[in-house]
């Protein structure tokens, strides 16, 4: 008997242990020790590449194939740094195949590629091999990864070519990705979460990805998730969006603005709107579309839009980088970046209406380094599309401030699915996260209050002072008001009130002339006046004084004078 329910117990707890196992969970990517540039700071996230794991730092974000430097990156280049975030040395990984992909491209070997980018940027390589070889996350294999090695690989601007510092991490959409040729069966490389989702080691397909904040002052450690999202790094609502196969998320700007969340504005207003289309008429109120691209750092915006954004700011824009410069030593530079001061972008939600993300314009102080700048040099992150053919996209300078998402659902399609969008916090955030897998709903944050995860993190301007009004020596008018007609009815004088005013003014005015004409009469010896003064009163009747008076008259005595009415 003892022996069954010990038999028992062990089945019991085995099928717990199935059970559990059966109910995968979401997987973290490490987040860099290190911030890179040389346009950032940027954070990255860490893994392993090849057999035995040779570590390596990438920006999260590319779609199919990883994108990864090798040591021969920076053999011939003599500026610095140059692949900073970790070269992959082929020749040191027992799982390294570049032999079993036979690929032809329109890009060929060598080249201009904006792929990375969407056509936001470029890039010129030479040496491009498409590879396969072993990934590890957090000790969990992705087997036969598909990658491309570039070891010649320069970003393109108008002014020169720069060697690069980070590759990139793909983040999906499918399982496979297969090459085939017409002489040789197809070869499937595989993506990253599709992958993972199918060995069962996270719930989805899917990812959630706040990049953080780079910058040491305001620094919010980077979240990436594979098969969930950590819910402390969403805001209020969140938007869904389409997916468009090898793109990514794709939504539609309504408008830019400028705002201020409390206190004084830096600028002659406290919100202005209408940015995105200002100063050009082809942009309708339908707005464009936009690309949320982790793999470009720029807000890449048409000109005018750009232009309309940096009329107001302490900028000067630079031609060969085709970037805006702060101005340091302009009073306003210190204001702008350090208060509530914030650009809002109104996008359209697939439900009908519209979700605002507020990115303060401290996240947009960013800093250009070597080999772009000599020495480092603050900048604003408007770019128009660098590339040919270029796409608008908001890069990785925008999600700073954004969270994004996707669940590559099987049921729609290869590469389809939905796309997640919504405000992210500030630094002032928990770090402990919260996680939740991503199923068959959008992602909800866990924070309602936007300027909270803020607060400590900016300096609010004086409201202005309003002048007071000037004071006026000029004694006010009386103010009139209307009388209620009863009381208008009690306060009319009878007849014999108005007869009473009217013979107090005569005599008043008759003692004044009777005064008047006794003291003339003194100066002058007493002598009589040869006009006889008289008063002429309203119905034309002269009342003479009769003679000139030698002493003070009494009332009496000018009021007997008086004909009788």
């Amino acid at each position: 008997m003892a022996a069954f329910f010990l038999v028992l117990q062990l089945l019991l707890e085995y099928s717990s242990f199935s059970l559990a196992q059966s109910e995968p969970e979401p997987l973290q990517v490490p987040t860099s020790s290190r911030v890179y540039g040389p346009d950032g700071p940027w954070q990255a996230v860490s893994v392993q590449l090849g057999d035995p794991g040779q570590y390596m730092d990438l920006y999260p974000g590319s779609f199919y194939e990883s994108n990864i430097l090798t040591v021969q990156q920076c053999q011939n280049i003599n500026a610095n740094p140059c692949g900073s975030g970790g070269l992959f040395d082929p020749e040191n990984s027992s799982t390294f195949d570049n032999t079993s992909i036979t690929w032809t491209s329109p890009i060929g070997s060598s080249g201009t590629s904006a792929l990375w980018t969407n056509g936001a940027m470029s890039f010129s390589f030479s040496n491009l091999t498409p590879i396969r070889d072993q990934l590890q996350i957090q000790g969990q294999i992705v087997a036969n990864l598909s990658a491309e090695i570039y070891s010649d690989i320069t970003m393109v601007y108008p002014d020169g070519n720069y060697p690069l510092q980070v590759g990139e991490l793909a983040l999906g959409p499918t399982v496979n990705q297969s090459f085939s040729d017409a002489d040789a069966p197809s070869i499937n490389a595989s993506l990253i979460p599709g992958y993972l989702a199918a060995q069962n080691i996270i719930p989805s397909n899917s990812f959630g990805l706040h990049v953080g904040i780079g910058a040491e002052e305001l620094k919010l450690e980077l979240s990436l998730w594979l098969g969930g999202y950590d819910a402390f790094r969403i805001v209020g609502p969140v938007s869904t969006q389409s997916i468009q196969d090898g793109v990514g998320i794709i939504v539609n700007l309504l408008d830019i603005g400028i705002g201020v969340d409390h206190g004084g504005s830096p600028f002659s207003y406290s919100s202005q709107e209408g940015l995105l289309s200002s100063g050009n008429s082809s942009i309708s109120s339908a707005g464009i579309s936009v690309i949320m691209n982790p793999s470009s750092p720029y807000l890449n915006l048409p000109n005018s839009t750009c232009a309309a954004i940096a009329k107001d700011l302490p900028v000067t824009y630079n031609a060969g980088k085709a970037l805006y410069f702060w101005n340091t030593t302009n009073p306003q530079y210190a204001k702008i970046v350090t208060s509530p001061t914030f650009l809002s972008f109104t996008f359209r939600n697939s439900s009908g209406g519209s979700l605002t993300i507020k990115a303060p314009f401290q996240l947009f102080n960013l800093t250009l380094q070597a080999p772009l700048a000599s020495t480092p040099t603050p900048y604003f992150p408007c770019q128009p599309p660098q590339a040919p053919g270029g796409t608008y996209s908001l890069g990785r300078a925008f999600l700073q401030a954004a969270f994004i998402g996707s669940n590559w659902k099987k049921d729609q399609g290869e590469g389809e699915g939905e796309g997640y969008l919504a405000q992210a916090p500030g630094p002032n955030t928990d770090t402990t996260p919260q996680i939740k897998p991503i199923a068959n709903s959008p992602p909800v944050g866990l924070i309602s209050n936007w300027n909270d995860t803020w607060t400590g993190f900016w300096t609010a301007l004086p409201n202005p002072i309003t002048p007071a009004l000037p004071t006026s020596t000029t004694p006010a008018a009386p103010e009139i008001t209307s009388t209620p007609t009863s009381t208008l009815e009690t306060d009319v004088l009878s007849g014999g009130a108005i007869a009473g005013i009217v013979i107090g003014g005569v005599c008043a005015a008759l003692i004044a002339i009777g005064i008047g004409s006794f003291l003339f009469r003194r100066k002058r010896g007493g002598k009589p006046e040869a006009v006889q003064p008289t008063i002429e009163l309203e119905d034309a009747t002269k009342v003479s004084l009769h003679q000139p008076l030698r002493h003070w008259p009494s009332t009496e005595e000018l009021i007997r004078e008086l004909p009788a009415f």
